[in-house]
Parts: C-alpha cells; sequence; structure tokens
C-alpha cells in the first residue's frame, strides 16, 4: 500500500472516530453502521444550511469503512470530553486507536463546545497539555489492554489530532 492509500485509510478511521457511533447495537449491522457514518458528528441533529460543517463520510466512504474495518470498543465522551474508537482492519488484521477531537459546535447544533472549550482547550491555552483528557486516555488504553479488546502484541496505530500526535 503507498503512503497516499495509508493516510486515506488513517483519514477514514478518524473520520469514524468523530462520528457519533454511541450505539453499539449499530456497530454490527452494515446498514446502520453507514448511516450513522454518513450523519457523522452531527448527533442526529439535520440542517442543510449546517450540515456543511460538520465531519462525515459519503455513502461511498461508509460502505468502504463497513466493508474493510470492524470496530471493537468506543468511548463517548467522558467529563473531560475524551472520546475515541478502537477499529481493527479485517484485511491486516491491525487495530487503530483513533481520538476524537475537540468539538467546536454548540450543543444546539450537535456539538459539545461548553465543555471542550472549559475544559481541555482551556487546560491547553493555561499549561500546554489536556491533562484530564490524557488520564482518560491512559485510563481507557488500560482498559482495552485489559479487557482483551487490545490484543497483547497486537499492531496498534494511533490516529488524531493533539492526542494522536
Amino acid at each position: 500500500m503507498n503512503n497516499i492509500s495509508l493516510w486515506y485509510q488513517f483519514a477514514i478511521k478518524q473520520i469514524a472516530a468523530e462520528s457519533y457511533i454511541d450505539r453499539q447495537a449499530r456497530w454490527t449491522d452494515a446498514r446502520l453502521l453507514r448511516e450513522d457514518l454518513e450523519r457523522g458528528n452531527t448527533n442526529w441533529i439535520s440542517n442543510a444550511a449546517t450540515d456543511k460543517l460538520y465531519t462525515k463520510m459519503s455513502e461511498s466512504q461508509a460502505i468502504e469503512f463497513a466493508e474493510t474495518n470492524l470496530i471493537i470498543a468506543h468511548q463517548p465522551n467522558t467529563a473531560s470530553c475524551f472520546s475515541a474508537t478502537l477499529t481493527k482492519d479485517n484485511s491486516s488484521g491491525e487495530y487503530t486507536l483513533s481520538f476524537r477531537s475537540t468539538e467546536y459546535k454548540d450543543r444546539t447544533v450537535g456539538g459539545d463546545y461548553e465543555r471542550d472549550a472549559s475544559g481541555a482547550d482551556t487546560e491547553i491555552n493555561n499549561s500546554g497539555f489536556a491533562f484530564a483528557q490524557i488520564a482518560d486516555m491512559e485510563a481507557y488504553y488500560a482498559q482495552l489492554k485489559q479487557s482483551g479488546a487490545l490484543p497483547t502484541g497486537a499492531v496498534l496505530n494511533v490516529t488524531g489530532y493533539s492526542l494522536g500526535n
């Protein structure tokens, strides 16, 4: 796989993590999963005037993701606004842990700006690190390993914005 294809695959996994896929029962139904991925981070609110502002997949991207990846685990927003998704590539068997980025939209239009701006963003601005999110990330990673969701010795890729660097 060339670098562009590899980066594209990581970008698709990142978009999945950005999407509201909190309802685990929908992960194993390809049609329902595709609906969630196409809706992205609109949080079930659809508004033609603002839909272009959301991160979401096209129909063909959602189909491709559902056919080539399995969602293993998902951590919805914690009190620190940490959220992440663990996926497994059906071909390579590699795992990817993708961290959701800061949600800049207000709750009234499907975002979580109120908590992100006063929490993680303020911590980053004041100290350079979002310590509460880092603690939640470490706890989630430990839980994935302890539960066996992330097997010992598995190849683990990481995507994301600030936490993924």
